[in-house]
């Protein structure tokens, strides 16, 4: 199971397809995890922010 946005760019891509699931779903919550000694780490707080201003643009409706 994907987002369907995302699904939707993998069915213009491949031969899959978009199917509804039998049960009603309810939301996607999604979590990041990493090791304690990189919370500093400069290149995980760079990763780090990038998913947060994406996500923030993917939950307002933008692309």
């Amino acid at each position: 199971m994907i987002q369907r946005r995302l699904a939707e760019k993998v069915v213009q891509m491949t031969e899959a397809r978009i199917v509804q699931p039998a049960v009603r779903l309810s939301g996607l919550h999604e979590n990041l995890y990493w090791p304690r000694q990189f919370n500093n780490a400069p290149g995980h707080r760079w990763l780090r922010e990038q998913i947060a201003y994406i996500a923030t643009g993917l939950s307002s409706g933008h692309q």
